[in-house]
């Protein structure tokens, strides 16, 4: 019978490598939408790329890399061949970066704010959006800017942030005020990672509670080995909640669910076992004073 369980437990340890490992995607993947999945080859293009996700801060991190292209916009030596603005609004403010003809557009990164809630993990999913606009500009004498002409701007998306899958839905190619939309929500490895730690902490539960039902009722013996056992079982369950990838703060759904009943059967099968102990030992008094 014990060889029957041990090949119980190595099947199921190999379905769970296979179900984690299988889907695991270290760049996360991202989904695109709308906009183009081709080169630009006229007028600017954006390669917007979320290159981090802060559920706890509620805001992405997203990278904008931008190409001019096209006579109407570069000068002989491939610059810019007027001045640009460039301004990405979201809903954490506006970012305004100002390139002189001559120049080359460098890379934005934009905080973008997200709408989610973290309660749900690891099944939870955020959402935030963009918008970008590029014009010419010009400086008049007293230093102030006007602007002459909003210029087409194609979004593209690319890479991918680690653990996480993104739908991106943008603007119609050459639109003047491009905007794109994110959806992340966390890979399906990461939510195999996390709901296999928390079975493993309700079957160490259970099973913590089995055998202080067992030594309570006399049918185990209360050895001092057990009583370091369950105690220490108290202090490595919320080591293993804090394996979780990304592990939320305290107080999300896992918790009010599972995670604190789990640490109640812990508690609870702790007590039981020094309850145990305690009566072997008044029982083994008797005895001597019997004798």
């Amino acid at each position: 019978m014990g060889w029957v369980w041990v090949a119980i437990l190595a099947g199921i340890m190999v379905v769970a490598f296979a179900v984690v490992t299988s889907l695991y995607d270290a760049e996360g993947s991202v989904t695109q939408s709308g906009g183009t999945t081709e080169s630009v080859t006229s007028g600017f293009g954006a390669k917007v790329t979320p290159i981090a996700v802060t559920p706890l801060m509620s805001t992405a991190t997203v990278r904008l890399a931008f190409h001019a292209y096209g006579e109407e916009l570069l000068d002989g030596n491939g610059r810019l061949g007027q001045n640009t603005r460039i301004t990405v609004v979201t809903d954490r403010g506006v970012v305004e970066n100002r390139y002189f003809a001559g120049t080359v557009p460098s890379p934005v990164e934009a905080e973008v704010g997200i709408d989610g809630d973290q309660a749900l993990y690891p099944f939870d999913e955020h959402a935030g959006y963009l918008i970008v606009v590029v014009d010419s500009f010009a400086v008049q004498d007293d230093g102030s800017i006007v602007s002459l002409e909003e210029l087409p701007l194609t979004l593209v998306s690319g890479g991918g942030v680690s653990g996480w899958n993104t739908a991106v839905t943008m603007s119609a190619p050459m639109s003047e005020e491009p905007q794109a939309a994110f959806v992340f929500n966390r890979a399906f490895s990461t939510q195999a990672f996390a709901m296999l730690i928390l079975i493993m902490s309700v079957v160490l539960a259970a099973l913590a509670l089995t055998v202080g039902v067992l030594v309570r009722t006399g049918r185990r013996i209360a050895e001092g080995a057990l009583l370091g056992w369950s105690a220490a079982l108290i202090f490595a369950l919320p080591a293993l909640r804090n394996f979780m990838p990304n592990s939320p703060p305290i107080g999300v759904a896992i918790d009010i669910y599972v995670f604190l009943w789990v640490m109640v059967g812990a508690v609870c099968a702790a007590v039981l076992v020094i309850l145990g102990w305690i009566e072997k030992g008044r029982v083994r008094k008797d005895v001597e004073h019997a004798a």
